[in-house]
């Protein structure tokens, strides 16, 4: 007789009965995962794209940093900044994604497959209707959800490469100027 492992799927009740010890912890199709520290640089490019997007942002929307986001029962992220509607549900440390706007992942060596590849087919799936990715480089990777794929589908909005300064159109108006990415403070 062939033996089959059981498979143990976590849920959000507990995830919130993990230890408070201070590590950002999210549930990946209901794997618990904890989230290494970011770097210089990602809380460097987290803080630009705070002030940039900042700017235009308007008055019907809250800018959040490393908020959690209900996407579905079997995934939970803390995204680097979040976008909601003003008066989005909160609860269970998070957001509901429906009152999601944008999201915006900025990678790290170690979060480089779920930053590009789970998390944005999860939040198209939950109906997000942009997610912002910054790569190594850096390198900024605006998607945006679009209505003739069908549910669930992002394609490029656009991308800005280093060095460049352009403005991004979605989901307001907001100037960026990838140069301010390549050399933190701390490294002049």
């Amino acid at each position: 007789m062939p033996v089959t492992a059981a498979v143990v799927r976590s849920t959000l009740a507990d995830l919130l009965r993990e230890t408070g010890d201070g590590r950002v912890r999210e549930l990946h199709d209901g794997e618990i995962v904890v989230l290494p520290e970011p770097d210089e640089d990602q809380t460097w490019h987290v803080r630009l794209l705070d002030l940039m997007l900042g700017v235009g942002a308007p008055d019907s929307v809250e800018i959040h940093h490393a908020t959690g986001v209900h996407v579905d029962e079997a995934n939970f992220f803390v995204p680097d900044l979040l976008v909601v509607r003003t008066g989005t549900p909160f609860h269970d440390n998070g957001f509901d994604a429906s009152g999601v706007v944008l999201v915006v992942e900025v990678l790290g060596p170690l979060t480089h497959h779920a930053d590009r590849i789970l998390k944005p087919r999860r939040y198209a799936e939950a109906g997000v209707p942009y997610f912002w990715r910054v790569d190594q480089g850096p390198r900024l990777v605006a998607l945006r959800l679009d209505p003739t794929l069908g549910e669930g589908h992002y394609i490029y909005d656009t991308e800005l490469v280093p060095g460049e300064n352009a403005e991004v159109p979605h989901p307001w108006v907001a100037q960026i100027d990838m140069a301010e990415f390549v050399d933190p403070p701390s490294r002049r």
